[in-house]
C-alpha cells in the first residue's frame, strides 16, 4: 500500500503554549494518566490555564498539502526486516514532509492574522 503524506501548517498557532507544566503535571498527579505533563497555555476566556479547562481555540488558517504517494512495494515484505532500508524510507517521508512544511511556514507566515483578514466584511477569501 503506498504512503501518502499529508502536511498541515497553522493549527499550531490556534493555542498559544506558555509552559510545558513539568511540575504541574506531577503535582496534580497526571501520572494515572500516563503522562507527567500538563502544558500551561493562553485561551479564551480562561487566560491563563491548563489544558482541563478547554478554551476556544484562535481562528488559524490552516493549509493542508497532500503530497504524492511514496511506493515503496517494489522492496517485497522482507524489507520489513532491514533497519538501513527502513532509515531511508523514513528520511525519504520526513524530508519530503519537512520541505513541504517549511515551504508552507513561509508561503503563510501568520495562519491568525490570515484567518482574522480573511474574515473582515468585503475582504474574505
Amino acid at each position: 500500500v503506498p504512503v501518502v503524506p499529508v502536511v498541515g501548517h497553522g493549527g499550531q498557532e490556534s493555542v498559544v503554549v506558555l509552559a510545558r507544566g513539568d511540575s504541574v503535571g506531577k503535582r496534580l498527579g497526571f501520572e494515572r494518566f500516563r503522562t507527567t505533563v500538563s502544558p500551561l497555555l493562553w485561551q479564551v476566556p480562561w487566560g491563563v490555564s491548563i489544558p482541563l479547562f478547554p478554551g476556544v481555540p484562535l481562528p488559524a488558517k490552516i493549509t493542508m498539502e497532500i503530497l504524492p504517494p511514496m511506493d515503496w512495494s517494489g522492496y517485497g515484505p522482507e524489507a520489513a526486516e532491514d533497519p538501513e532500508l527502513l532509515e531511508r524510507c523514513y528520511e525519504e517521508i520526513t524530508g519530503c514532509m519537512q520541505a513541504t512544511l517549511t515551504r508552507l511556514a513561509e508561503e503563510h507566515p501568520h495562519p491568525v492574522a490570515e484567518r482574522l483578514w480573511s474574515m473582515l466584511p468585503g475582504v474574505g477569501s
